[in-house]
């Protein structure tokens, strides 16, 4: 029973029911008591009066606990630096940084490493990288010539041994994959989504994807492996992709190029009407492929003529004779200035590359075929006229 005793400061005497006894004895409340007769308490960081009932407290809140032990943590960490790497963020000392990074400052280690532009060795000290190294070599590796028994995307995945149909699973797994990639953009480093989850503005997001999309590249050949070095090796690849896209027939390229880029693009029922109307009396090619550093597709060309038609959708391409320069295509994200500087440089490529360009605007289409048609024509009949 002495332990359920409380001492008061007021009859200086220990009592039972502390709180009625306030009340009842003193005629004074708990807050009042406390404001009275117990000393003020500081937090630990950062100064403040710690209003915790507790006698113990030491801190005003969890994060000011938190930011203090962190210091202590830190301080720590850097008494016996051998052996370790610094976080570059706040300067906490360890053998690998990697889930210190990951867990403390909750953000993905590839971003910590490109944001401070850091390397391997940057990261994880020595002892680390070769005791991780020595751990998965050769034979000591638990996947060291599996032959695909720890794929789930192999037939001879550990766990399609009793099933009849190994097929339809490895079927459904890769549905999951499509599926769980499809409901998560802002995991991928590929989609916008992601970069913008970081807490990168919009424009600083379109660059981040930009170059993140830009894996292979003549600049990041030159930046790894010098300008000689660099270019010979960027050049290979541009030869051997060449090479192996030329020894398919003309239907497998043209699919090729067209799956390259659309991802999903579909040909509007006008654009079909126009290329099957002008085909009837020309040869011609539906999604023309050109490339400059990337891939860009024209509606409706004839190779032999150098001409190219582009049929513009009037929302898709914002028609200036339509909308302000200022409007913004909710779809795409982009305002029209953004869309006619892409049609720009898009249509640019054409003209670098020979070609004479029109453009048939989805309202001129529809409000006047006949005209539009014969202007087409028109335009795949004659030579040097400039459109």
């Amino acid at each position: 029973m002495a332990n359920n005793l409380m001492y008061c400061e007021i009859c200086k005497k220990k009592v039972k029911s502390f709180y009625h006894h306030l009340k009842s004895v003193h005629n004074i409340t708990s807050e009042e008591y406390r404001e009275l007769y117990i000393p003020k308490r500081f937090c630990d960081y950062c100064n403040s009066v710690i209003t915790d009932k507790k006698s113990s407290a030491k801190f005003c809140s969890v994060k000011c606990r938190k930011e203090y032990y962190n210091i202590i943590h830190i301080e720590n960490s850097r008494k016996d630096p051998s052996n370790k790497v610094e976080c570059k963020i706040c300067g906490f000392m360890c053998r690998s940084v990697l889930a210190h990074v990951r867990d403390h400052h909750k953000i993905p280690f590839s971003e910590y490493k490109k944001k401070y532009n850091l390397s391997t060795e940057d990261c994880f000290c020595k002892e680390y990288i070769n005791y991780c190294s020595e751990k998965i070599k050769g034979e000591t590796n638990p996947g060291y010539k599996h032959g695909g028994k720890f794929s789930p995307f192999s037939k001879k995945f550990v766990k399609y041994q009793d099933l009849d149909n190994k097929e339809i699973a490895i079927e459904n797994v890769i549905s999951k994959v499509k599926q769980t990639k499809k409901d998560n953009p802002q995991n991928q480093t590929n989609h916008i989504e992601h970069w913008l989850k970081l807490g990168y503005e919009l424009e600083e997001a379109k660059l981040l994807l930009s170059d993140r999309q830009a894996t292979f590249s003549k600049e990041k050949c030159i930046l790894r492996y010098g300008e000689e070095e660099g270019l010979k090796i960027w050049q290979d690849r541009q030869d051997r992709w060449q090479e192996t896209l030329n020894s398919k027939s003309e239907e497998e390229r043209s699919e090729i190029n067209r799956k390259k880029i659309t991802k999903g693009y579909s040909i509007s029922k006008k654009e079909k009407e126009l290329f099957n109307i002008l085909s009837k009396e020309f040869q011609l090619e539906q999604q023309l492929a050109l490339f400059d550093r990337r891939c860009f597709l024209f509606d409706i060309a004839d190779p032999s003529q150098k001409k190219i038609i582009e049929y513009n959708g009037d929302y898709w391409h914002a028609n200036p004779d339509v909308y302000q320069k200022d409007f913004f295509n909710k779809k795409i994200k982009k305002t029209a200035l953004e869309i006619w500087e892409l049609d720009r440089i898009k249509h640019q490529v054409a003209l670098d590359n020979g070609y004479q360009i029109l453009i048939i605007w989805e309202r001129d289409y529809k409000n006047n075929k006949e005209r539009e048609l014969n202007k087409c024509k028109e335009f795949l009949n004659e030579i040097s006229k400039n459109y």
